[in-house]
């Protein structure tokens, strides 16, 4: 097993969600992982563990597919990409979600990857953008259900 550290390059970025930890982990799924998080919903190609959604796997734009390959409901999801185009030799993202004293949930969005050469500031750039925008479009969308 490959866990976190492995990639020589680190993404993290956060995000205050207005809902429990079991609300924005649901919300998450509903609105980031198949819904696109702003992006346009991407194609699912398999459902995964209706629970948990381990074994899931989508395929976002430019053909990448990802794959849910751990979960725990309220807690965590960490996933990978299984295939495609993406410029990376190892990439694994993993997703917290963290009461907060208030009862909502600190959102941590983290990912270790290693580029091929040549792409390490363009995909930091990339990477950490588009955490930003589906994190901002989850605690918009989840404002509405508080």
């Amino acid at each position: 097993w490959i866990g976190m550290d492995a990639g020589t390059c680190k993404v993290s970025v956060e995000k205050l969600v207005l809902l429990p930890p079991e609300r924005a982990f649901e919300a998450w799924f509903r609105e980031v992982w198949f819904g696109g998080g702003g992006f346009g919903a991407p194609a699912v190609l398999r459902e995964g563990d209706e629970g948990t959604r381990r074994g899931c796997i989508r395929r976002v734009p430019g053909c990448i597919c990802e794959e849910v390959i751990e979960s725990e409901r309220s807690a965590f999801v960490e996933y990978h990409i299984s295939s495609g185009p993406f410029p990376v030799s190892y990439h694994r993202g993993r997703v917290e979600f963290r009461p907060t004293q208030h009862g909502d949930t600190q959102v941590v969005w983290s990912v270790s990857y290693t580029p091929l050469a040549g792409f390490g500031r363009i995909l930091a750039v990339v990477i950490r953008g588009s955490f930003g925008m589906m994190l901002q479009h989850l605690a918009k969308k989840a404002s509405k259900m508080s």
